[in-house]
């Protein structure tokens, strides 16, 4: 099974936490969508979701993991009550290769989410990690710092 993490989940280890055969392919770009912070349907929970935005390129890590490991990856992210839905995409490894793969996204967000430091951690440490583009790595610190300054 395929995965590509934009979010929190760029961090390995954290990845492998709860999904110990997840394996990273490719460090990877979607174009079309950026990054934000929004509320899920029961405002009790955020997080990263992707905004359709023809200029933009969200980076991330596309991980192969079991298909055991992806149903509870599902599970957690609280895909059966609509918190996150999968989404189908094309992202564009750094090796040249395009990648079938899908993702999480909030698909029916409410407004702005604050995002909590424990959250937003490992989004940087997989961004080092990862050492995505400088450029997005900024973009990213900018998104991140408009998120914690305007969410609720």
């Amino acid at each position: 099974m395929h995965y590509f993490a934009y979010g929190n989940l760029m961090d390995i280890d954290l990845m492998q936490s709860s999904c110990p055969s997840a394996r990273p392919v490719a460090v990877a770009r979607l174009d079309g969508y950026e990054l934000r912070f929004v509320k899920c349907t029961d405002t009790a929970h955020g997080g990263c979701t992707l905004i359709e935005d023809p200029a933009a390129v969200t980076w991330g890590v596309h991980y192969e993991m079991s298909e055991q490991d992806r149903a509870a990856l599902d599970d957690s992210a609280g895909v059966k009550e609509r918190r996150w839905a999968l989404k189908p995409v094309v992202v564009k490894g750094l090796d040249g290769n395009d990648y079938q793969t899908v993702t999480y996204y909030i698909p029916d967000d409410r407004g702005p989410h604050k995002p909590t430091d424990s959250y937003v951690g490992p989004i940087y440490k997989g961004a080092e990690a990862l050492n995505l583009p400088a450029d997005y790595r900024n973009r990213l610190r900018t998104i991140i710092d408009e998120a914690l300054a305007t969410g609720a």
